[in-house]
C-alpha cells in the first residue's frame, strides 16, 4: 500500500488519486510510506533513482523524509517502489505555460532532437482514431513534402513531354486553293451567298466552276488540325493542386481552433498540468504547414503557366493510356490516388509529454541563446566557426569562433579540475580533493596573444528569492573563491553571472576598476534582452582593444 502526504503551512495532508494518479506541484515538499513485502528497496523517479538518505527501509515498509522530490519534473512521471509504479502528474509554477511553449519552440527550431531529450520514455496518447489506425497528421505532412518533391522533380519531363490531343480547329481563312479541305466543301455548300459568280471568271486560276457558270470566293472556312494540351490527364494534375491546396486549408482551420481553444482553457493558472502543454505540436505543425503550402503554391503556378488555359478537374483520376504507358504521367497518377486517399488524424500521433530534467532544458534554452548573441554580435565572415559535441546526448558543448587574433570558446557543462591533467581550460579547483571538479553550465573564454579571461555563467531553475538565500552562496564560494587560473595565481575570472527565469535583474558587485563582477540576470522568453544585452557588452570590451576590431564585429 502506497500513501502520499503534502505540507501546507506545516500540516500534513494525505492526496488521495484522481483516476488512478496523484496530483502535485514541482515545488511542494512531500512525504511518503510504502507498506508490503519488499522485493526491491530501491527508488525510482522515472529512470532516476531517489537518495538513499532521503527514506528509510524497514522490514516490510518504506518511509520518506519531508522533501521536494518532484522538483525538476513535469508532467505524468512514474515513481517505482518494490517494482510497483505510481503514477504521479507533476505541475509547475516558475515558468508560465506560454514561456515554456516558447523554450520548446525555440530549441525545436534550432535542433529537432532537442526536443526528444527532454521527453520521458512514458508517454500516453491523446487520442486513437476507431479503427487504430496510425493515419496522422505528421504522416500527412510528410506526405505533402514528398507531393512537392515529386510534382517538383516532374516538372522537365512534363514540359519536354507533355500528352497533347489532336483537335480540329476551323478558322475562316483567305481562299486558296492550300487551305480547301474537305470541311471547306460542305462549308461552300451551305454558304452559296458568298459566292460572286461571273462567266468571265473562267480564265481565273482561283475560281469554281459550278454547272455552267464560275464563281470567285473571298474567304473560305477551312479546317485545322492542331495539337492542343487541353487533355483530361493535364487537367487532372492541375486539379490535384487544388485538392491538395484545399486539404491543407482545413487542416489549418483545425489547427488554429485547437490552439485556440487551449490557449483559452489554460490562461491565468497558479500551476500548469503537463496537459496545458499539448498546443506545443501544433503550433510547431503550423509552422510546417505554412512552409510546404508556400512551396506547393509557387509550383502549382508553374504548372499552371505551362498549361495554359486548361480548366483543373477537381475529380479523383479514372486510369488512362497516358496515365499507365508514359512514365512521368504514371508517376504522377499513383502519387495523385495517394493524395485523394489520403487522411489525417490531427490527434493520434500526440502524446503527454513526461517532461525531465526541467534545469538542464532551461540551461540549453540560454545555452542556443548565448549562441545566438555571439554570432549577432560577431562578424562571423572573419571567424572560423566551429560547433560539436562530445555528449552520449550530443547536444552541442563545444563552440568556438577563431581568427589571427584571438579565439573566443563557449563550454556548456564543461568539467575544470585541481590538477592540471584533462583540462581544457585554465581554471583551476583550487582545493586539494582528489578527485574533484566544477562544472558550471558556461564558460565563454577569450583568448588572445597577450591573455586569457573566463566569464562564467551558471543557470538557476528557481526564483530571485531562493537563489539569493540557497544557491548564491555556494555559487560564489565555488567560482570565484575557489576556482583560480593556471599560471596566473593573482588573477580571477572575469565574471560570475547567475541567471534565472524571472523579471528582475540585479547588479550585485559591479565596478568600473575591478574584477570580478557578479550578476544575477532574468533570463526567460520575452525577457532575454537583459542576457543579450550584457554578453554584448562584454564581447565589445574583449574586442575593442584591437586595432582592427570594426571589422570583428558586427
Amino acid at each position: 500500500m502506497f500513501k502520499l502526504y503534502n505540507f501546507h503551512n506545516n500540516n500534513k495532508i494525505e492526496i488521495i488519486q484522481e483516476k488512478g494518479i496523484y496530483n502535485v506541484n514541482e515545488l511542494g515538499e512531500y512525504e511518503f510510506e510504502y507498506n508490503g513485502t519488499l522485493i526491491n528497496k530501491e527508488i525510482f523517479l522515472e529512470d532516476i533513482p531517489i537518495e538513499r538518505n532521503w527514506y528509510d527501509v524497514y522490514r516490510n515498509s518504506i518511509k520518506s523524509q519531508r522533501h521536494r522530490f518532484f522538483q525538476d519534473f513535469f508532467g505524468y512521471s512514474t515513481l517505482t517502489i518494490n517494482n510497483e509504479n505510481i503514477l504521479i502528474n507533476i505541475r509547475i509554477e516558475k515558468l508560465k505555460l506560454n514561456e515554456i511553449e516558447d523554450i520548446f519552440i525555440y530549441l525545436w527550431e534550432k535542433d529537432e532532437k532537442l526536443f526528444n531529450i527532454f521527453v520521458s520514455k512514458n508517454t500516453f496518447n491523446l487520442y486513437f482514431n476507431k479503427d487504430g489506425k496510425n493515419e496522422t497528421s505528421f504522416k500527412f505532412l510528410n506526405l505533402l513534402e514528398k507531393f512537392h518533391e515529386v510534382f517538383e522533380n516532374l516538372l522537365p519531363y512534363f514540359k519536354k513531354n507533355p500528352h497533347t490531343m489532336t483537335l480540329s480547329d476551323f478558322k475562316l481563312m483567305d481562299y486558296s486553293q492550300k487551305n480547301i479541305t474537305t470541311h471547306s466543301i460542305d462549308w461552300i455548300v451551305n454558304n452559296l451567298d458568298c459566292l460572286n459568280t461571273n462567266p468571265r471568271y473562267n480564265t481565273n486560276p482561283d475560281s469554281i466552276k459550278i454547272n455552267n457558270n464560275y464563281a470567285l470566293i473571298d474567304k473560305i472556312e477551312t479546317e485545322l488540325k492542331i495539337n492542343t494540351l487541353k487533355t483530361y490527364e493535364n487537367q487532372i494534375i492541375l486539379g490535384i493542386f487544388l485538392n491538395v491546396l484545399h486539404k491543407i486549408f482545413l487542416l489549418e482551420i483545425e489547427i488554429n481552433q485547437y490552439i485556440d481553444k487551449t490557449k483559452e482553457n489554460s490562461e491565468n493558472k497558479a500551476f500548469y498540468d503537463i496537459k496545458d502543454l499539448k498546443r506545443i505540436p501544433f503550433l510547431k505543425l503550423r509552422e510546417r504547414i505554412k512552409v510546404i503550402e508556400t512551396k506547393i503554391k509557387k509550383l502549382y503556378l508553374n504548372y499552371k503557366s505551362f498549361f495554359k488555359h486548361i480548366i483543373p478537374r477537381f475529380e479523383k483520376p479514372t486510369l488512362t493510356a497516358a496515365f499507365s504507358n508514359i512514365f512521368h504521367y504514371k508517376k504522377a497518377y499513383l502519387l495523385i490516388q495517394q493524395m485523394w486517399d489520403s487522411k489525417y488524424n490531427l490527434f493520434s500521433e500526440y502524446h503527454l509529454m513526461n517532461i525531465r530534467k526541467l534545469s538542464q532544458l532551461y540551461e540549453i534554452y540560454n545555452l542556443y541563446l548565448i549562441i545566438d548573441t555571439l554570432k549577432n554580435k560577431l562578424n562571423t565572415e572573419n571567424y572560423s566557426i566551429s560547433m560539436r559535441s562530445n555528449r552520449d546526448d550530443d547536444i552541442i558543448n563545444i563552440i568556438s569562433f577563431s581568427n589571427p587574433e584571438m579565439q573566443i570558446n563557449l563550454y556548456y557543462e564543461q568539467k575544470y579540475y585541481s590538477h592540471n591533467e584533462g583540462n581544457a581550460v585554465k581554471l583551476r579547483r583550487i582545493d586539494s580533493t582528489k578527485g574533484s571538479y566544477y562544472k558550471p553550465d558556461y564558460i565563454i573564454e577569450f583568448i588572445n596573444k597577450n591573455q586569457t579571461n573566463y566569464y562564467i555563467f551558471d543557470a538557476k531553475y528557481s526564483n530571485l528569492e531562493t537563489i539569493k538565500n540557497n544557491f548564491f552562496n555556494n555559487t560564489f564560494f565555488k567560482y570565484i573563491l575557489n576556482t583560480g587560473i593556471a599560471e596566473e595565481e593573482y588573477k580571477k575570472i572575469e565574471l560570475l553571472c547567475l541567471l534565472y527565469p524571472g523579471d528582475k535583474s540585479e547588479n550585485i558587485v559591479v565596478s568600473d576598476k575591478f574584477k570580478p563582477t557578479v550578476k544575477i540576470i532574468a533570463s526567460k522568453p520575452n525577457k532575454e534582452n537583459d542576457l543579450i544585452d550584457f554578453i554584448d557588452e562584454i564581447v565589445k570590451i574583449e574586442i575593442t582593444q584591437f586595432e582592427n576590431f570594426a571589422s570583428m564585429l558586427n
